[in-house]
């Protein structure tokens, strides 16, 4: 009896091992992005891993607009008493208004025949501009129901793409205003929610465990 070694199948067991390495880039690019991607999905779901700044609101300590406490949000406040120099700017526009409202008024008497063909044609009615009013109204129907930061309309975290090319993994967005949340520049309204901002040490164990897998996958070896 004696002990014997095939170095054909440790040969072809390492050469194995070898094309398994080689090709980890090919094998595991688009897994590794999924992941990525995945990552980059969890940082929005938790806030940021519950880091982000909250909404402007939540940052003042005042209720979220639309809430039943008042008119815009929190109690109504008394009107502050007008200073003299406000009451003349005041009575300035009223004259004015007064003033231009005569001269349209004797503009339509003396060619009334055309403006009148003018309401006719457009329909009798000028396109009315959005008021303020009606600008703020829209604002507060965003905030109804249980908004989420960043993810609101579902436009920004809907746009992130994971991407693989020649030695390059990545998560990409397209969406143009994306970039004043994460930039590192003086912030001044729109506070700091870097998205990308990942769990790096936890990423790189999943990584790791996936290459584990992926070279100690089993293989035949010829008798």
């Amino acid at each position: 009896m004696k002990a014997a070694l095939k170095f054909e199948t440790l040969e072809h067991i390492v050469r194995v091992y070898q094309e398994r390495g080689e090709n980890l880039m090919g094998d595991l690019a688009r897994p590794i992005a999924e992941a990525l991607h995945h990552e980059v999905l969890e940082v929005f779901e938790t806030d940021g891993y519950g880091k982000w700044p909250g909404f402007w609101w939540e940052r003042r300590g005042l209720p979220k607009p639309g809430t039943p406490v008042g008119p815009k949000y929190g109690p109504a406040k008394p009107p502050k008493p007008l200073t003299p120099r406000q009451i003349a700017m005041r009575a300035k526009k009223e004259a004015k208004r007064e003033l231009a409202a005569k001269r349209e008024k004797k503009l339509r008497a003396s060619f009334g025949f055309a403006t009148g063909a003018v309401d006719r044609r457009y329909g009798g009615t000028r396109p009315k501009k959005s008021t303020k009013s009606k600008r703020v109204a829209k604002s507060y129907r965003r905030w109804q129901g249980n908004p989420k930061l960043l993810r609101d309309r579902g436009i920004l975290i809907g746009s992130l793409t994971p991407f693989t090319a020649e030695d390059l993994i990545e998560v990409y967005t397209n969406v143009p205003y994306a970039k004043y949340h994460v930039s590192a520049e003086p912030r001044h309204v729109i506070p700091l929610r870097d998205f990308f901002d990942i769990d790096r040490d936890a990423f790189e164990r999943d990584i790791v465990d996936m290459i584990n897998v992926h070279l100690g996958r089993p293989f035949t070896v010829a008798a």
